[in-house]
């Protein structure tokens, strides 16, 4: 089932370097790697939560399978929860056929 994404990240600190001037490298870096996959469009859209190491994606359509993938590369720096997630339109038909199935078992 391809799908959206809701993915929350969070920096894993405990495999980070110790040093201050490598930690910020490494930031840098991960962050080339976010602006690149919003590039090429496998994120549509990213956030950090302000003043902390941890922050939100929300991916192209995917499979778990890709999703899964693409999480990899970021093992073990970040730690993720990801849940998939569907816009308005598609909720309306949810409800809308609920309805209908709702109608056909009260008879």
């Amino acid at each position: 089932m391809m799908a959206k994404w809701f993915v929350n990240w969070a920096v894993n600190w405990s495999v980070m370097g110790q040093d201050q001037g490598e930690r910020i490298k490494q930031q840098i870096m991960m962050l080339s790697m976010v602006k690149s996959d919003l590039a090429a469009g496998v994120m549509k859209d990213f956030g950090i939560r302000s003043g902390e190491s941890s922050g939100y994606g929300i991916t192209g359509d995917m499979s778990a399978e890709e999703l899964n993938a693409w999480l990899i590369k970021w093992s073990p720096y970040v730690t993720f929860e990801a849940n998939p997630v569907i816009d308005a339109d598609q909720q309306i038909a949810a409800l809308q056929n609920l309805v209908e199935m709702l109608k056909k078992l009260a008879g």
